[in-house]
């Protein structure tokens, strides 16, 4: 039961990451929200539960890095 909330409990909060990631629109947001996901990953990547469990946060991480690399692309650099 404490490992079903705790998965529902990482899939909410990195739906809050993608909402960061869709609102950023320089370099310094993608910083931002690369933090974001570090933060994501270090509370929820060595979740201990099932295997079921594990791929989904597996899955997550690799959805992040294909959407972060395809919003990078379109992202305006910093002017320094």
């Amino acid at each position: 039961m404490i490992l079903t909330v705790n998965i529902s409990n990482a899939v909410y909060d990195f739906e809050w990451v993608l909402k960061v990631l869709e609102s950023s629109e320089s370099e310094k947001h993608m910083d931002c929200t690369l933090k974001c996901f570090h933060l994501w990953e270090k509370k929820y990547g060595d979740l201990k539960g099932t295997l079921t469990e594990k791929k989904v946060i597996e899955r997550l991480k690799g959805n992040f890095w294909s959407l972060f690399k395809n919003k990078n692309v379109n992202v305006k650099p910093s002017v320094v």
